[in-house]
């Protein structure tokens, strides 16, 4: 069987870690490596992963020194890992004990240059709604499928926003990664690496088979609520991916690719309105707004906000608030007059 590299980048995971340690180490499969990226963390982390290595030699450490984000972690595991394949797991999810054995008997059979499997969804334990649960059990679905061809962009049965649901071909990884700047960014790494990946992968196989375990209650996905910093922080990682998604197909001279994308960039941008409006503190709402604006066009940004206004249903009167309190506090001539009209005045 083909040897598997993991790539584990972990901060601050102490609470977590060990059990998603003992369950690499506890696979079926044992001809595989596993690859510690301590980005700075500053609690227990690194004693909990030193205790991995002296009782296991295929469990390795390397220490970046500081935070340098999620984005720079994984690739400097990207970087280490000797094995033919990589997958990836976040230090608070785990594998079941055969993920590793049923990817590698795919990797024999089609030696694909990329392999997707399925998903076991751990969600918080308050009652979610019907219409969130299935949303969020789509975007982890996997499917019996391959495909082959120039490139395998835009495929509607890939989800790409995910990395640990997936191995890769170790040289397109590492072309890949090679491939992305060295920027610090933790949101949108995943989705950045993914389209990366997808630019140089050729062959995908895909199974239903559940082969991991998401625990939904972190990132920004099982976050209630944000700051102003932090969503300032998600929209500086976006618009690293837009810009370097950009940047890389007109380097590539790929004017197919780059129309495709450009096309997608308003669909893209309701994601981020979406969060300003449900996950942003309200007393921030304004602050943030200002942060939306400074990183995206605000000609692209009101339409798209108006949209999100009437689309806002239940949260119709909190949003009415937020624009009332943007009207009276931006100064912008053409910021005002949007939202007087946005708020009905």
């Amino acid at each position: 069987m083909a040897k598997i590299s993991i790539v584990l980048a972990v901060y601050n995971g102490e609470k977590d870690v060990d059990k998603c340690l003992n369950s690499l180490r506890g696979q079926t499969m044992k001809d595989i490596e596993i690859i510690c990226v301590d980005d700075g963390s500053t609690d227990n982390t690194v004693r909990v992963l030193k205790k991995h290595v002296a009782e296991d030699p295929r469990v390795k450490v390397f220490e970046q020194g500081e935070n340098r984000k999620l984005l720079l972690a994984i690739k400097r595991g990207v970087k280490e890992a000797t094995g033919d394949y990589i997958m990836f797991v976040d230090d608070d999810d785990w594998y079941e004990p055969n993920a590793c054995e049923n990817v590698a008997e795919i990797i024999d059979a089609d030696h694909p240059d990329v392999v997707y499997f399925g998903t076991n969804l751990v969600e918080p334990e308050e009652k979610v709604k019907k219409d969130i649960r299935e949303n969020r059990l789509r975007r982890v679905e996997s499917t019996d499928m391959k495909f082959s061809g120039e490139n395998t962009l835009w495929l509607d049965d890939i989800r790409y926003v995910y990395l640990w649901n997936k191995a890769v071909k170790a040289d397109v990884a590492k072309k890949a990664y090679d491939a992305m700047p060295d920027v610090e960014m933790t949101y949108y790494s995943d989705i950045y690496a993914c389209m990366m990946i997808h630019y140089y992968a050729k062959t995908v196989v895909s199974t239903s088979k559940k082969l991991t375990n998401y625990n939904y209650t972190n990132g920004i996905s099982g976050q209630g609520s944000m700051t102003a910093e932090r969503y300032d922080y998600f929209l500086r990682c976006t618009r690293i991916y837009e810009d370097g998604i950009r940047n890389f197909f007109e380097k590539e001279s790929d004017n197919k690719n780059l129309d495709i994308f450009v096309e997608g960039y308003r669909d893209r941008m309701m994601p981020y309105i979406r969060i300003w409006r449900d996950k942003v503190q309200e007393c921030d709402a304004v602050e943030a707004f200002e942060s939306l604006v400074k990183y995206y066009d605000i000609e692209d940004v009101m339409p798209l906000l108006k949209h999100n206004y009437y689309r806002a249903n239940a949260s119709c009167k909190k949003y009415k608030r937020r624009a009332e309190k943007l009207e009276r506090q931006l100064e912008a001539t053409n910021k005002k007059s949007f939202l007087s009209r946005l708020i009905g005045r």
